[in-house]
C-alpha cells in the first residue's frame, strides 16, 4: 500500500495528497507558473446545467478555471467521463515529458527546497527594491544580498512565495538568470 503525501504551496488551498513523486513535480512546477492564481483539491464539483465531476485538482489561471490533469508518458490524453465531455471546465494537461525536462525539473525542486527559509524583513525588501525598477541578473542581486547568509536560498524563497520570478529561459538557474519582482 502506498502512503500518501500531502502537498501545499502558497497557491494552493489546503492540501492536495499525491503518491507518486511525478504528481508533486507537476504541482511544484504549476505553483511556479505566473500564471496560475490557485489550485485546490475537490472531492465533487458541479457547473449550473452539468453533471457532477469527481476528484479534480481546480485550477484558477489567468485565462479561466480549469481541471488540472497530468499525462504519464506512453499514456493517451485522460478524458472525461461521457457525462462530463459537455463542461465548460477546460482541461489543463501537464505530460510527463515536459515535468521531467531538464533544466525545468531541476530548476524546480531547486525552488521548491528553499520553501521554508526564513527570511528577516530587512533582507525581503532589500532583495525586492533590487529588482523594483526592473529585471536584474541573478548573479547581481546575489552581490547585492552578499553581506546576508544564504542569498540563493532568499531569492529561491521569494520565488516561490510568488514575490519574485525567475527568467530562466530553459536554460539552467544561474547567474546570467533574469530576476524580477512578480506582478500583483
Amino acid at each position: 500500500m502506498t502512503l500518501a503525501k500531502h502537498f501545499s504551496s502558497p497557491k494552493v488551498h489546503g492540501f492536495i495528497s499525491y503518491t507518486e513523486e511525478l504528481f508533486a513535480d507537476a504541482l511544484i512546477q504549476a505553483t511556479l507558473e505566473p500564471n496560475v492564481q490557485a489550485m485546490k483539491f475537490v472531492s465533487e464539483f458541479e457547473r449550473p446545467g452539468e453533471t457532477r465531476m469527481q476528484n479534480l485538482i481546480l485550477v484558477r489561471r489567468l485565462e479561466g478555471l480549469f481541471e488540472l490533469r497530468i499525462k504519464h508518458a506512453g499514456e493517451a490524453i485522460p478524458m472525461r467521463a461521457p457525462l462530463c465531455c459537455n463542461s465548460k471546465l477546460r482541461v489543463w494537461t501537464l505530460e510527463e515529458v515536459d515535468i521531467l525536462a531538464f533544466p525545468r525539473l531541476e530548476n524546480a525542486r531547486t525552488i521548491y527546497m528553499c520553501r521554508d527559509v526564513r527570511i528577516s524583513v530587512h533582507l525581503r525588501m532589500l532583495a525586492l527594491e533590487t529588482v523594483r525598477s526592473g529585471p536584474v541578473e541573478l548573479g547581481f542581486l546575489t552581490e547585492r544580498l552578499a553581506s546576508f547568509p544564504d542569498a540563493y536560498r532568499t531569492i529561491f524563497h521569494l520565488a516561490w512565495i510568488g514575490a519574485l520570478r525567475l527568467a530562466a529561459n530553459g536554460q539552467r538557474i544561474g547567474p546570467s538568470t533574469l530576476v524580477s519582482a512578480s506582478k500583483t
